[in-house]
């Protein structure tokens, strides 16, 4: 299958849990390779073998044999924003990634993105791309069979420990967040100091004792 490399990892993503209905839902509707690709892992044998380890479920068979084998269709048959149509979605992206990569843990996609999480607790400043997949394989690891309230709880308190946040002091951005990840854990908030349009945030590794400045402007 010669598909892009990023399609392949969204796919993943999805049936990881790491990204949400909404978010996959968009993906689908702006990129044509996500279909390209759900349908390339669908082969010529498992259409011919009824007994191909693909169909362990019966009824999975069933579903696309009626769309003529035709993910999407199997898909918007329900309308792909439906409830039905999501679980559906989830259904066969499941199923096809863990016959091709065994070795992914499936998951439940969130209903809400990381971003909307750490908004609602007001922890979006903690943010930037040295951190935010280990913001995010924290966020994973928070037990879903309990009530939002808690849940969102122990992910607050989790990440203010980790981030070293210490009362009030946080890093006022102006731009967006970059707050920098250390050797073990993101970097500790130091100070911010201004000169001109430059605006220089300073933040120390709690193992190293390094420290690093975060240059932004105006």
């Amino acid at each position: 299958m010669d598909i892009n490399t990023q399609v392949y990892t969204d796919i993943i993503r999805f049936a990881e849990g790491r990204m949400t209905y909404g978010e996959f839902e968009m993906l689908t509707h702006t990129n044509s390779d996500i279909w390209y690709l759900l349908q390339s892992m669908i082969n010529v044998d498992m259409k011919e073998d009824m007994n191909h380890p693909i169909w362990s479920d019966r009824s999975f068979r069933m579903v696309l044999e009626a769309n003529n084998y035709s993910v999407r269709s199997s898909v918007e048959a329900f309308g792909i924003e439906s409830e039905l149509g999501r679980l559906r979605l989830y259904s066969i992206v499941s199923r096809l990634v863990s016959y091709y990569f065994p070795e992914v843990v499936l998951r439940e996609p969130p209903e809400q993105s990381n971003a909307d999480i750490l908004e609602q607790l007001n922890l979006d400043y903690i943010t930037g791309d040295e951190v935010d997949t280990y913001i995010e394989s924290i966020i994973l690891d928070v037990p879903t069979d309990i009530t939002k309230k808690e849940r969102k709880s122990i992910i607050k308190n989790t990440l203010k420990e980790v981030f070293h946040i210490e009362g009030n002091k946080r890093p006022t951005w102006v731009q967006e967040p970059e707050w920098p990840m250390g050797k073990n854990s993101p970097m500790a908030y130091v100070s911010r100091k201004r000169d001109g349009d430059l605006v220089l945030f300073t933040f120390r590794d709690v193992d190293t004792g390094e420290e690093r400045v975060v240059e932004q402007l105006y």
